[in-house]
C-alpha cells in the first residue's frame, strides 16, 4: 500500500488544540488509502431520487413519458432514479441523455407501451421505450411491456417500438456510440420489436445480464411465428460485450446476435427457447460462447450461426472464437436444419464439448460451407477450424462438409466426436450443392 507522509515532519509541542489538529492530519494522510476506501472512486455519494416525488404519477392511466423525461433531464451525475411500484404508461420514447445515472425499479413497477403510435415508422429505424443516449448508464429491475400481442396485433405486422435501445440513432444528429452500459435484472414482456438492442451503433463495455425476455409468440400463444419479429439481444459492433445468464422465451429472430466487428465477446449461461432464433456470431475477434441452452419449440434453421457479414463493405471474419459446453435440444415434431452452421466461419474457430440432440431423426449436427462476399463475388470460408468432443444424438448426419473448390482447402481438425444414432458420421459434398442458405 502506498503511504503518504508530510515531508520533514517534526512533532512539536504547541497548544493542545493545534497539537490535536496536526495529529489528526498526520494520521489521515498516512492512512489516506483507508480514508478513500469508503468511496474508492473519489466521486460524490450517489443520491436516490423517488420519481413520484418529482411529478411522475403512475396508476393514473395517463401518459408518463413526458414527466419521466423531465426527471431524467434534471438528474445530476451519480443520481439513482427510483421508480416505485405502479403502472407507468409509455406514450412516447424516453431518452436517457444524462450520463452516469441509474434507473432502478421497485418490484411491481411496470412500464406499459400504449400502442397508439408507430414509432418505428415515424423515425424510419429502431426506437425503444427507453433509449440510451449517454455514457455510464445502469438500468436495473425495470419491467417493460411492449404489449404487441395484447394490443391485438399479430405475427407478420411490423413492430411499433422496441424495448431498451442503445445510441439514439433515430435522433440522427443526436446519435452516440455509448460506453459503459449495463442492463440487468430487467424484463421485456410481449416483445416483437428488439428487446435489448445496440443494433445501429457501436458500443463499448456493454453488459446484459440476468434479464428475462418473453416474446409475443409466448404471450399471444401463437401456433407459428414468421420472420417479422425482431431480436431479443443484439450488438452491431464494439468491444467488451457480455451477454450472460439471461432467460429468453420464444425467440423470434436471433435470440442473441452479434453482427460485425466486435472485440472481446462473452455469451454464457443463457437459457433460450426458440421458434427459429439462434445465437449469431459474426465478425467477432476473441469470443467465448459457452454454457448456453437452446431448446427449439418450433421449426428453425440452426441453433448457432458462425458467419461473416456477406453484405458488408468491409470483410470481417471471426477470429479466435470458442463455442463450448453448450446444449441444443429439438423437441418432437420440430424440424431444424442443423445444430451449428459455419458459413464462412473465419479463423481459429473451436467447436468443442457441445451436445446436439433431436427427438426426431433429422438434419445434421454441424454444417460447414463457404459463403460469397457480395462486394467481390468471391467465396470465403476461413482456416484452422476444430470440431472435437461434440456429441450428436439422433441426427441423420453428424457433420456435413460442403466447401467448394473455389476456396483454399482449410485446415480442419475433426476428432473425438460421438455420433449416437446417426446414419452417417460425416458427409463431404463438393460445394456445388448449396444445401442451405443464410
Amino acid at each position: 500500500m502506498k503511504q503518504y507522509f508530510l515531508p520533514n515532519f517534526k512533532l512539536l509541542k504547541p497548544s493542545g488544540k493545534v497539537y490535536g489538529f496536526w495529529i489528526a492530519a498526520f494520521f489521515c494522510i498516512v492512512f489516506m488509502n483507508a480514508c478513500y476506501a469508503q468511496n474508492p472512486s473519489g466521486t460524490a455519494k450517489a443520491t436516490t431520487v423517488n420519481v413520484t416525488e418529482k411529478g411522475v404519477k403512475p396508476n393514473d392511466n395517463g401518459g408518463d413519458s413526458r414527466s419521466i423525461q423531465q426527471v431524467i433531464d434534471q438528474a445530476r451525475p451519480g443520481t439513482v432514479l427510483f421508480f416505485p411500484a405502479g403502472n407507468y404508461i409509455i406514450d412516447a420514447p424516453v431518452e436517457i441523455n444524462q450520463g452516469n445515472i441509474t434507473l432502478l425499479g421497485e418490484q411491481g413497477a411496470v412500464f406499459i407501451f400504449d400502442n397508439k403510435t408507430d414509432w418505428y415508422a415515424k423515425y424510419g429505424t429502431r426506437v425503444g421505450m427507453f433509449n440510451v443516449c449517454a455514457n455510464n448508464i445502469t438500468i436495473d429491475r425495470l419491467y417493460l411491456n411492449q404489449g404487441f400481442s395484447a394490443s391485438g396485433r399479430v405475427d407478420g405486422q411490423a413492430p411499433l417500438i422496441g424495448g431498451i435501445i442503445m445510441g439514439c440513432k433515430y435522433k440522427k444528429a443526436g446519435a452516440v456510440n455509448p460506453k459503459n452500459i449495463t442492463v440487468t435484472n430487467c424484463t421485456v414482456y410481449d416483445y416483437y420489436g428488439d428487446a435489448i438492442s445496440s443494433f445501429n451503433v457501436s458500443i463499448t463495455n456493454f453488459t446484459v445480464t440476468n434479464d428475462t425476455l418473453i416474446s409475443s409468440y409466448i404471450v399471444g400463444n401463437w401456433k407459428t411465428a414468421g420472420t417479422k419479429g425482431e431480436q431479443a439481444i443484439n450488438a452491431n459492433s464494439g468491444e467488451n460485450i457480455v451477454f450472460s445468464n439471461n432467460v429468453i422465451r420464444g425467440a423470434l429472430d436471433d435470440a442473441i446476435a452479434v453482427h460485425t466487428n466486435v472485440k472481446n465477446l462473452t455469451v454464457t449461461n443463457n437459457n433460450i427457447t426458440s421458434t427459429g432464433g439462434r445465437i449469431l456470431v459474426s465478425g467477432v475477434t476473441g469470443g467465448n460462447i459457452s454454457g448456453n441452452y437452446i431448446e427449439f419449440i418450433e421449426d428453425g434453421g440452426s441453433a448457432f450461426g458462425v458467419i461473416f457479414d456477406f453484405e458488408s463493405k468491409k470483410l470481417s471474419f471471426n477470429n479466435d472464437v470458442t463455442i463450448t459446453n453448450n446444449k441444443v435440444f429439438v423437441n418432437k415434431g420440430v424440424k431444424i436444419v442443423c445444430g451449428i452452421r459455419l458459413l464462412g466461419a473465419g479463423n481459429n474457430v473451436r467447436i468443442t464439448d457441445n451436445t446436439f440432440e433431436t427427438v426426431d431423426k433429422q438434419g445434421s449436427g454441424i454444417q460447414l460451407q463457404d459463403l460469397t462476399w457480395q462486394a467481390d463475388k468471391k467465396k470465403y470460408f476461413g482456416d484452422n477450424i476444430t470440431l472435437s468432443n461434440n456429441k450428436f444424438i439422433n441426427f441423420k448426419t453428424g457433420i456435413v462438409k460442403n466447401i467448394s473448390k473455389n476456396v483454399q482447402d482449410p485446415k480442419l481438425i475433426i476428432k473425438d466426436n460421438e455420433y449416437k444414432g446417426a446414419d452417417k458420421d460425416m458427409e463431404t459434398l463438393d460445394g456445388t450443392v448449396r444445401s442451405f442458405q443464410y
